[in-house]
């Protein structure tokens, strides 16, 4: 095949640039394979497609050998230099131009580049490996933006699977069991009602422990706006804050968790690994807050969602015939950022994808999705204020209150560290190191007696811990947490009056 000799970046094109840039990355991956002599011809472009393909098939077989492959983003056939994720794929289905395909391509790469390293690091390998899997995904790349027909090709074919098993709702015979699995979800959003509402007949008289952002200080929405109108102005426009910045806006939004505390099972912590093999369990001496940013379409408009996980050493069993406790527990809390600077939604959910719950601002008007189980809809979440309180109850750490955050809390409890989320994949380990999830997204030993009974909905392991990317939030219907539209299905605009 001939590579036309042509590479897009930051919105130029620069044909002789490009190509020569092309060869350079060629040399040194040809020197770094053992090549003494460098071809420039349509030869040497095709030697090194099969040399890159070859080498990324050798990265999958080392996963693979050592069990380290990682799923919280989607390979993508014939495209193993990519990976995605729900968003991404979603943005296939546009019409993309010259422009804004390179910025989505590079997007794809960055994942792959993730997701490599969990791999490689926690199989032990040679980093010089990742090195030469980067200079090919290059080679690859920019081959790929100069033949429209697989470019075609991979905007049609890239999906992520939904995290449901159609066979398993068909022995499980699921449109009658689903009938009564949506009566007991019924009776479950009923009941956190009215505990959110302060109505509820068990009256929490437990020790609260409150856990506060590494500082109190919090942005204007001016300045918030202002930083999310310099990251969108690209092809894609996408606020794709990075770095410092990124810092500010994770610490702007941090919340306040203050939890009803009855034993070290309620007190937020540091996922590890111990020398004997276990599953992991929680450091409680080190409060951690896990974050990472992720994307929603709104109105045409891509937004930005920040989130914050954290982890409890379990959610211990009430009784013997308990089918919802466990070791370890969690809950994730996202903030999505409207254009203005100020959240349009906060959600949550518990690690394992349950009890997803919804806080809507006034500008979002609630839609019940038809034929699905709907989320927990709370009343209009409170205003004027960034900062919010979580209040969670003792052992089921349910939400039993959020509200804004009080100025004179953010003097007391324990202060907590906020920490990159994609440290959970290289947790340290006797052998080098190792993810907390496993190859199929879920914590292990971390499984419930609830899988028993609700495996006809179709969703592995219900209960158990997941990975982010892999939560499925309905037993009835198919949802997901970091489904790209789901503002889109479950709210419309408020009008104004």
């Amino acid at each position: 095949m001939r590579l036309k000799s042509i590479i897009t970046t930051g919105g130029s094109t620069a044909p002789n640039r490009g190509w020569r840039a092309y060869l350079c990355v060629l040399g040194v991956l040809l020197q770094a394979t053992g090549c003494n002599t460098l071809q420039t011809g349509p030869a040497a472009v095709d030697n090194a497609t099969t040399e890159c393909l070859a080498l990324f098939q050798q990265a999958d077989a080392l996963a693979l050998q050592a069990a380290t492959v990682d799923s919280g983003f989607a390979r993508i056939p014939d495209f193993p230099w990519l990976r995605t994720n729900r968003f991404f794929a979603f943005l296939s289905n546009e019409t993309l131009s010259t422009d804004s395909y390179a910025q989505w391509l590079s997007q794809l790469e960055q994942m792959d580049r993730e997701a490599r390293h969990i791999e490689l690091s926690n199989a032990d390998t040679d980093p010089s490996l990742e090195q030469q899997l980067h200079l090919c995904r290059t080679i690859l790349s920019t081959e790929l933006l100069g033949e429209r027909e697989k470019q075609s090709q991979l905007q049609r074919i890239i999906k992520v699977n939904d995290d449901y098993s159609s066979l398993k709702r068909a022995i499980g015979l699921y449109p009658i069991t689903a009938i009564f699995v949506d009566i007991v979800a019924s009776n479950w959003r009923d009941k956190a009602r009215l505990r959110l509402s302060g109505t509820s007949d068990r009256q929490s008289d437990e020790v609260s422990v409150s856990y506060i952002p590494p500082s109190g200080k919090t942005m204007s929405s001016d300045k918030v706006a202002n930083i999310l109108s310099k990251v969108t102005a690209n092809p894609l426009k996408l606020p794709d804050v990075d770095g410092k910045e990124l810092q500010q806006l994770l610490l702007n939004f941090a919340p306040i968790w203050v939890v009803d505390t009855e034993d070290d099972n309620d007190h937020i912590g540091t996922p590890r690994f111990d020398s004997t093999g276990n599953p992991p369990y929680i450091d409680t001496s080190r409060p951690v807050v896990y974050t990472y940013k992720s994307f929603t379409r709104w109105q045409s408009k891509n937004l930005l969602q920040l989130n914050y996980v954290i982890w409890f050493p379990a959610r211990p069993l009430e009784n013997r015939f308990d089918i919802l406790g466990g070791h370890l527990d969690g809950l994730s809390f996202r903030v999505t950022l409207s254009p203005s600077g100020q959240p349009l939604l906060y959600d949550t959910i518990h690690n394992c994808g349950c009890y997803h719950t919804l806080f809507p601002t006034p500008a979002l008007t609630f839609q019940p999705p038809s034929g699905a189980e709907p989320p927990l809809l709370v009343d209009t979440a409170p205003e004027s204020s960034q900062r919010k309180e979580i209040r969670l109850t003792a052992g089921t750490h349910h939400i039993r209150k959020f509200d804004n955050a009080v100025n004179a809390t953010l003097d007391l409890g324990k202060r907590y560290k906020l920490v990159d989320y994609q440290q959970l994949t290289t947790l340290p380990h006797t052998s080098g190191s190792r993810s907390l999830f496993s190859e199929d997204g879920i914590v292990q030993g971390t499984e419930r007696g609830e899988r028993w009974l609700l495996w006809p909905m179709g969703i592995a392991s219900p209960g158990a811990m997941r990975q982010r990317g892999r939560h499925a939030t309905a037993f009835v219907g198919r949802r997901h947490f970091d489904d790209p539209d789901l503002m889109e299905t479950l709210f419309f605009p408020t009008k104004a009056d």
